[in-house]
C-alpha cells in the first residue's frame, strides 16, 4: 500500500485535531485514533503461546521439530492489521491516502518506518509548555487519583518536559 500517511506526536499536541482536519478532505480518510500498542502486546503473546502448543504438539506426535512463528512473522501480522485498518477506516469513501493515527507510532517509529517505507509520516510537534497545561486539564477532568499522584502542574510540567524531550529527540535520530 503506498498511498499511507501516519499521524502522531506527543499526547495533547493537537494529533485529534489534526486528525480531523485531514479526514475532513475529500481525497484523505484519517478515522479515528488507533491504539496498535494493544495490538502488538497481545499479538505477541498470542504468537508466544501458540508457539508454547505447537512445541508440545510436536512433542506429543512425531517430534518433527515445530515450524514456529517468530518477529518477522509478528511484523507481517502489524503490516496486515495496519492496512485493514486503514483501509477500513475510509469506509464507503473513495479516497487517494488512507491515514493512521496512533501516537504510539512515536515510540516505534523505526518499526513503522521499516514495515512501510513509502508512507507518509506526519509528526505534529506542540511547545511543550502547551503539552503540559493541556495534558494536566485533561488528566485532571478524567483520572480521579491523577491529582493524589502529581500534586501540582509544576510536578506535572517536569514530567511532561522529560516524555516531550525523549519522543522529540527519538524521533530526531
Amino acid at each position: 500500500m503506498n498511498n499511507l500517511f501516519f499521524n502522531f506526536g506527543v499526547p495533547k499536541s493537537g494529533t485529534t485535531f489534526l486528525q480531523m482536519i485531514l479526514n475532513s478532505h475529500p481525497e484523505l480518510s484519517c478515522p479515528s485514533e488507533h491504539k496498535f500498542e494493544i495490538v502488538l502486546t497481545e499479538l505477541t503473546k498470542l504468537l508466544e503461546y501458540y508457539n508454547k502448543h505447537l512445541k508440545q504438539m510436536d512433542i506429543n506426535t512425531a517430534n518433527q521439530g515445530a515450524a514456529l512463528l517468530d518477529g518477522t512473522d509478528l511484523d507481517q501480522l502489524m503490516k496486515t492489521i495496519i492496512q485493514l485498518a486503514a483501509v477500513k477506516g475510509a469506509g464507503d469513501k473513495s479516497v487517494k491516502w488512507y491515514g493512521i493515527s496512533d501516537n504510539s507510532i512515536l515510540r516505534r517509529f523505526v518499526t513503522y518506518f521499516n514495515l512501510f517505507p513509502d508512507a507518509k509520516f506526519i509528526c505534529i510537534v506542540r511547545d511543550p509548555r502547551a503539552v503540559a497545561v493541556s495534558s494536566w486539564h485533561h488528566n485532571v477532568r478524567l483520572k480521579p487519583n491523577f491529582l493524589h499522584i502529581f500534586k501540582n502542574l509544576d510536578n506535572w510540567s517536569s514530567e511532561i518536559g522529560k516524555i516531550w524531550y525523549r519522543d522529540m529527540h527519538a524521533m530526531l535520530d
